[in-house]
């Protein structure tokens, strides 16, 4: 829109506001009695480097982005950094030594003075020495869920609408440099990631279409959409859950799926059923709980068996014709934790809680010590656990301390704990990667407002040999 002012004014609106006076408005060169210029708000887009070692020496950070002004002032951990250079897209500043002692972490965000906004928030952090061996990283990006190419040695990461940089993307990542590679354009809000065994197609589910959409690797080309609308006949309160929730492609069939069904704008997101695709065509039965809805599922170790979470832990049939619920297991809890995992090795079920449900016997059959984040690993006979926990000093604003929890995938002993006292984020997904690789994602965090953020583990402490 532009719209005439004053004597000599025009203001002009787009992405941001303009306000022109002067001649060039009006040839007689009177000024309006009220004039002046607006400076724009300040965009972020990229801080390298995103993180450094505890003890590092004082710091030069590279802030890209639009919009930088003479008069842009940029914050840190409630500290204003002292600024080396300035222009329309840079800004160098500088972390002194003596903020860089200790593990911190917080948001960068540059302002350009009173009546303009702030920018986006991107993380830096000081990270923690987490062992001999044994190195930690941070890339700043956003996640809902992850998954691990072992083919190509390639992470994917479902990247959030809430990211300031990729928005709806699934963003492909090499863990050894550790960098971006690519983002590829995805639908509104993915949330759930799941590759085919054989690593032909990375399937992704989304909180914002009801829809799931498979890509063909390594081209990343979009091979198939596939609508995801709620099942025909299902019962009241039910009909708005047609987006896909969870996704996960079924063992020794590529081109099969299981969706469960859910709607993040109602109380109970994960509110609907479970149903088996063919590529896209949807199998006529679909499983729904009596007294539950299924957040997470697993499948088991072959295509004729699934696992499926919320409240409560249960087993599902799968045929020909679809899905079918076969009732509860006798856990012993009614806190399981968002996702439950099936290991082929011990047979055995593994809730986020630390449950551990043994699936023919259909009870509980063990416990950790720990629930969080949960990952097993049939080669390196571990389960990881991240947790959080309170009590400890705070980690830099918006930031906050996590403990990752190693135990014995036989035995169930605690064999190491290794506490990360700078996080920023929620936590959503954890994964292994690699020969002695671990990651987790987090999401901007509804309390603080803290960016998201990827970290990445390598080394002795995740594998526990020197």
């Amino acid at each position: 829109n532009i719209i005439r002012w004053g004597a000599s004014g025009l203001a002009i609106n787009g992405s941001q506001l303009y306000i022109i006076d002067g001649s060039f408005v009006a040839p007689s060169g009177i000024s309006s009695a009220v004039g002046g210029f607006i400076a724009p708000s300040p965009t972020l887009t990229s801080v390298s480097p995103a993180a450094v070692a505890a003890g590092s020496p004082a710091t030069l950070i590279t802030l890209t982005g639009r919009d930088f002004t003479q008069s842009s002032q940029v914050t840190w951990n409630n500290q204003n950094l002292l600024i080396d250079s300035v222009s329309d897209t840079q800004i160098v500043a500088t972390i002194p030594a003596s903020l860089l002692i200790t593990a911190v972490a917080s948001g960068v965000t540059v302002t350009n003075g009173p009546g303009t906004g702030p920018s986006g928030s991107l993380g830096f952090s000081v990270l923690p020495n987490v062992g001999a061996n044994t190195q930690i990283s941070a890339l700043n990006l956003s996640g809902q869920d992850l998954a691990w190419d072992s083919t190509r040695n390639l992470l994917y990461v479902a990247v959030p609408n809430s990211d300031p940089v990729y928005p709806n993307t699934i963003a492909i990542i090499d863990p050894t440099s550790p960098a971006i590679q690519q983002t590829v354009p995805a639908a509104d809000q993915p949330s759930a990631l799941s590759l085919s065994d054989d690593g032909q197609y990375l399937y992704a589910g989304f909180w914002g279409q009801p829809i799931v959409q498979r890509f063909s690797l390594p081209s990343f080309s979009l091979d198939l959409t596939i609508p995801v609308a709620a099942p025909t006949g299902a019962p009241a309160g039910r009909q708005t859950c047609s987006y896909a929730s969870d996704v996960k492609a079924a063992p020794g069939n590529p081109q099969t799926i299981a969706v469960t069904y859910g709607n993040i704008n109602v109380g109970l997101r994960n509110c609907g059923t479970v149903a088996i695709f063919d590529n896209a065509t949807p199998r006529p039965t679909t499983a729904l709980a009596g007294r539950d809805n299924f957040a997470s599922f697993a499948w088991g170790a072959d295509v004729s068996t699934l696992f499926a979470q919320i409240g409560s832990l249960a087993g599902l049939t799968v045929s020909p014709s679809g899905a079918t619920f076969n009732g509860y297991f006798n856990t012993g809890s009614s806190t399981l934790g968002p996702r439950v995992h099936f290991d082929s090795t011990t047979g055995l079920l593994y809730s986020d809680s630390g449950v551990i449900t043994d699936p023919v016997a259909a009870k509980q059959v063990g416990s950790l010590s720990a629930g969080g984040l949960l990952v097993t690993d049939d080669a390196l006979k571990r389960i990881f656990v991240l947790s959080s926990t309170t009590g400890m000093l705070p980690s830099g604003q918006g930031a906050s301390t996590y403990i990752l929890d190693i135990f014995d995938l036989n035995t169930h002993a605690l064999l190491n704990s290794i506490t990360l006292p700078a996080v920023l984020g929620y936590p959503n997904q954890m994964a292994r990667w690699g020969t002695n690789g671990l990651v987790f994602v987090t999401s901007s965090n509804n309390v603080s407002s803290s960016p998201g953020t990827l970290y990445l583990l390598q080394g002795s402490a995740i594998t526990g040999t020197p």
